[in-house]
């Protein structure tokens, strides 16, 4: 009799777990169905994204660019009609400041924006590097970064190699920080009439002015010294040659060429 009651109060409680397992199952079934159908929207919007004209970048701002390399720099970015979903702001960034000119580029493209907004920090031109083949604008390492059809107002270097150079490309650093560290040392007075610093491989270098003279100031060394020495020589008035290579004994020669 015992038994028989253990058996039917069992039998009760089994009847009412079952309903609650099948909620439980029930459950389980909806949430799968529901990560099924997000995996299958989202396989879904990444096929259509990139092919929607709606989400493709339409428009490029650079900033901090010279207007003359704008062209250049959205063209180089490749980001026009490309997906905004398949814009790599880092990828962008990278290619971007293979340019000679660029020294960074920040890439912003927004969120969900059809636009992208570059800013870029442009190398300085420090110097002209001229010889047989043109005139070059370089930075003060030495970084070729274009061709020049006109002369600015830079220290120039002439050198005598006549290899054309390409922008990318590097000339000699140490010359290019000679000129600079000569150029910002000249006394005063000789500044407006400094026309060009040669390189010759016999001479050294020379300091040519539009004054009519010329200064040989020979190797990088002592070049404070040696411009102390012209400025005094060339206040005697009348010099066209000075050769202060050996400082402690100058020489000058007065008329002529």
């Amino acid at each position: 009799m015992a038994r028989m009651f253990w058996l039917t109060v069992g039998a009760l409680f089994a009847r009412e777990r079952r309903p609650a397992e099948r909620r439980r199952t029930g459950r389980g079934r909806l949430s799968r169905t529901a990560g099924l159908l997000l995996v299958l929207l989202a396989l879904v919007g990444s096929y259509l994204a990139p092919r929607t004209e709606a989400l493709k970048v339409q428009r490029v701002q650079v900033e901090g660019a010279d207007p003359g390399s704008v062209p250049e720099i959205r063209q180089k970015s490749g980001v026009i009609g490309e997906s905004f979903w398949l814009v790599r702001a880092g990828d962008v960034e990278k290619r971007l400041e293979q340019l000679p000119y660029v020294s960074r580029a920040n890439v912003d493209r927004g969120l969900f924006s059809t636009s992208v907004s570059i800013r870029i920090e442009e190398r300085a031109a420090q110097a002209v590097w001229r010889n047989p083949s043109g005139a070059y604008l370089v930075d003060d390492t030495g970084l070729v970064l274009q061709k020049l059809v006109t002369t600015p107002r830079l220290p120039i270097l002439e050198v005598a190699d006549p290899r054309p150079l390409r922008p990318g490309e590097k000339v000699d650093a140490s010359q290019i920080a000679f000129a600079l560290a000569l150029y910002d040392a000249l006394p005063v007075e000789l500044r407006p009439v400094a026309e060009k610093l040669k390189w010759d491989q016999g001479k050294g270098y020379q300091l040519v002015s539009s004054g009519g003279w010329t200064a040989v100031l020979g190797d990088a060394t002592q070049s404070e010294v040696k411009l102390e020495v012209l400025r005094r020589v060339l206040a005697r008035g009348g010099v066209t040659l000075v050769d202060v290579s050996s400082p402690t004994t100058p020489y000058y020669r007065k008329g002529g060429r």
